[in-house]
């Protein structure tokens, strides 16, 4: 039997081989297969596949930034009357930090105030003749009949003249008086003799003829009233009849006329109200103003830097002080658009704070700007730290970290483990005593592993000293024991 050539009889062929290839892969088999020849078997650590649960996480970086921020200032222009605080001061919200020189807007207010009790004053006078003018008109109108009534029975009267009745009680009153005063004329004449005679007293002859007297005015004054009854009455007192009534009739015009401007009243009490309510505008026009001139402090903070100083002259909307709030913080990075689509406000995301010795906070991710940057096509993104320490201050640089994807049950393996062989992902996988070469194909990298297909789990993957093998050498795994540094790489 033909005994086998040695090894070494190949090497003029291999050398032959070398030189008649002058590309780069064919010198590199060639390098692998002398490697083979001059070592033929290598030794290597192997980690076994694992199935577990793997995470891609993204990381964003920016500057922490509070969430209440603000350059504060006056709505009213002019000297800046008063500063009460300096940099660095806490101070909470409604608190008065600065203010403006008020004393012309106070002079605006003292004015406003005496127009508004000027016009609540003709209102006041306004309602009371509303309330009593109607009831005052109506008793004019109603006096003003009355009298027209009684001047048109009196006209009445005096064109119908006496009645039979009252021409008969002045004929017997003529008799009755005609009849007492020629009685008292005989009852004179008596006492007048006996006077003469000595019989009589001169008192009782003078009360005889006083008795006369009267009866005799009676008489007279009862024959005019019967010629009054006969005759009818006068024209001229006609006239005065007619011109009562004329006279009375004007009154009753007037009266009505009067009453129909009742209805002024109410539009005179609008307007007084309208001017209140007016006044009343201007007073809080004015007022507004003072308080326009006050800079308070809108939530708690503390200010931060020097404010303006006193006496300094500002416009409206001038910075005068700026305060940071004590609120939550959060930071803005971007994302590039091939990330972007994997995140939603609300996930966690593991916020570290350089300046605190890389120290972590809890965040989330709060929004998601919808429109990338014209440049880089990269997207912001809002994150809110939850309770973040107070050593947190603005400013700082911060980094996030937020897994972006998920996979259960996936097929990991060592990142090292993974070489790139003619453009493809490979690695050995021991098969026994050889190493074997399997394409994979990567995923999602968590830390030092990386997600795989091509695997299986229970299979030992090569990572130390599979960098120099080749599909189907003999190897020897090196056991890893505990608390060792792992064997070096070959090569």
């Amino acid at each position: 039997m033909k005994r086998p050539s040695p090894w070494f009889a190949l090497l003029p062929l291999v050398a032959v081989s070398m030189v008649g290839c002058v590309n780069r892969d064919a010198q590199k088999e060639g390098k692998q297969t002398e490697t083979i020849v001059n070592d033929p078997i290598k030794e290597v650590t192997a980690k076994p596949v694992q199935v577990t649960m793997i995470q891609q996480t993204l990381e964003i970086t920016g500057q922490i930034t509070a969430s209440q921020d603000a350059e504060l200032g006056a709505k009213q222009g002019g000297r800046i009357a008063s500063v009460l605080v300096g940099d660095g001061d806490q101070v909470h919200a409604g608190q008065l930090l600065a203010s403006i020189d008020t004393s012309t807007l106070n002079a605006q207010v003292s004015q406003a105030l005496a127009n508004l009790a000027s016009a609540r004053s003709q209102l006041a006078q306004a309602q009371a003749n509303a309330a009593i003018g109607p009831e005052r008109s109506q008793s004019a109108v109603t006096a003003a009949k009355a009298a027209l009534d009684s001047a048109k029975a009196s006209l009445a009267k005096a064109k119908a003249g006496a009645r039979p009745e009252e021409r008969a009680q002045a004929d017997a009153q003529v008799r009755a008086s005609k009849s007492d005063m020629e009685n008292a004329k005989a009852e004179m004449a008596r006492q007048q003799l006996l006077f003469s005679e000595g019989a009589g007293t001169k008192q009782q002859a003078e009360h005889a003829q006083t008795a006369y007297q009267d009866a005799l005015s009676q008489y007279n004054a009862a024959v005019q009233a019967q010629l009054i009854d006969t005759n009818g009455t006068r024209p001229e007192d006609m006239a005065v009849a007619e011109e009562n009534v004329k006279s009375a009739q004007e009154q009753v015009n007037q009266a009505l006329d009067q009453q129909k401007l009742d209805v002024l009243l109410t539009e005179q009490v609008e307007a007084a109200q309208a001017s209140v309510q007016s006044a009343q505008d201007q007073v809080t026009i004015a007022q507004q103003a003072v308080a326009d001139a006050q800079i308070v402090a809108p939530f708690d903070g503390r200010v931060s830097g020097k404010p303006i100083q006193v006496g300094t002259i500002i416009l409206p909307g001038t910075p005068v002080i700026r305060l940071v709030g004590k609120g939550s913080t959060y930071f803005e990075g971007e994302v590039p658009e091939d990330s972007v689509t994997f995140l939603q406000p609300g996930m966690p995301v593991t916020v570290t704070v350089d300046a605190l010795g890389g120290r972590q906070i809890s965040a989330h991710l709060e929004a998601i700007d919808p429109v990338g940057a014209d440049f880089g096509r990269n997207y912001k993104v809002r994150i809110t730290l939850d309770g973040a320490p107070p050593e947190v201050l603005p400013g700082m640089f911060a980094r996030g970290t937020l897994a972006i994807k998920q996979v259960p049950n996936a097929i990991v393996i060592p990142a090292e483990a993974i070489l790139t062989r003619d453009n493809q992902k490979v690695v050995f996988v021991v098969d026994g005593n050889k190493a074997k070469l399997v394409n994979v194909t990567p995923g999602i990298q968590q830390q030092d592993l990386v997600q795989v297909t091509g695997l299986t789990a229970g299979q030992q993957v090569i990572t130390e000293g599979q960098s120099d093998l080749v599909d189907g050498v003999k190897i020897k795994v090196e056991p890893q024991v505990a608390g060792t540094p792992a064997p070096a790489k070959e090569g």
